[in-house]
């Protein structure tokens, strides 16, 4: 991004504080890498890092140096100073431990992350992307930021790496409730996570959705049969808010009324 300068990166990456722009002067090609990863992979072709508004450009700035930061440290022969991290610049002062780089890389990439989710959660509801094919890919599903893995699934400070590893039990999880709510409704309600426009009665569904989720990958088994049954017997409670459930073969096998043997009936079988 051309406007990050060695304050603004410094501002984002206190680490890398120091008293020479020495790490700033060596990240060039790693802002651009970052920024042009961000573009391709996060913002798609029809919205520009210019086009953001100011919460979500203060977002991507700060995933940008953080990212770069991020890159480049295996490049970079650290020393730790009283501000922050710097670089060997003589032969008499040794590098930092290799054991205090990796957890300053971690931390960073954390907070990297942190950004990262904060800037498609903005995105939500934007025009230009709600309805791209980045849109559809990074929100396919229920849990598409980290948070949700703290929130429901009492994973403290999961980062987007865990959510990717927890993404064949998430889906899993999904697929029970799609076999309750169909999965026309679960596309609607997808489809109003990108546009940012579900109603209330919708995200109270949504987040029951994100409880049995959530228990899925606790292993409570029990629970998540319970709150599966709770969703079913929320939507019976508010079917005029929930057509496309109405509609569905799901709702159709749950009030089928079989066939009676009855002697009064035109054909009755002995």
């Amino acid at each position: 991004m051309k406007t990050i300068d060695q304050q603004k990166f410094e501002h984002y990456v206190s680490a890398a504080t120091n008293a020479q722009s020495t790490i700033f002067d060596m990240l060039g090609d790693y802002i651009d890498v970052a920024e042009s990863w961000l573009q391709h992979n996060i913002l798609g072709s029809g919205l520009k890092v210019e086009d953001l508004n100011e919460t979500l450009t203060i977002e991507a700035e700060r995933f940008i140096c953080l990212y770069s930061f991020y890159n480049a440290i295996p490049e970079l022969d650290l020393i730790l100073t009283d501000n922050g991290f710097g670089i060997v610049n003589n032969d008499n002062v040794s590098p930092a431990s290799a054991d205090r780089v990796d957890k300053l890389r971690k931390q960073v990439l954390k907070l990297s992350n942190n950004a990262l989710d904060c800037i498609i959660d903005g995105l939500r509801g934007n025009a230009s992307w709600d309805d791209s094919a980045l849109a559809h890919i990074l929100i396919s599903s229920t849990f598409y930021k980290a948070d949700h893995l703290s929130t429901y699934a009492g994973m403290a400070d999961a980062t987007r790496l865990e959510l990717a590893n927890c993404k064949t039990s998430i889906f899993a999880a999904e697929n029970k409730v799609v076999k309750r709510i169909s999965l026309n409704l679960f596309k609607y309600l997808l489809e109003g996570i990108r546009h940012d426009d579900l109603k209330d009665v919708e995200l109270d569904l949504l987040d029951s959705i994100r409880r049995v989720v959530g228990l899925h990958l606790s292993k409570d088994l029990n629970s998540e049969d319970v709150a599966l049954d709770d969703i079913e017997n929320f939507l019976e409670s508010n079917l005029d808010a929930f057509p496309l459930y109405m509609s569905s073969n799901e709702y159709k096998v749950k009030h089928y009324e079989h066939f009676q043997n009855a002697k009064d009936d035109s054909t009755y079988f002995f």
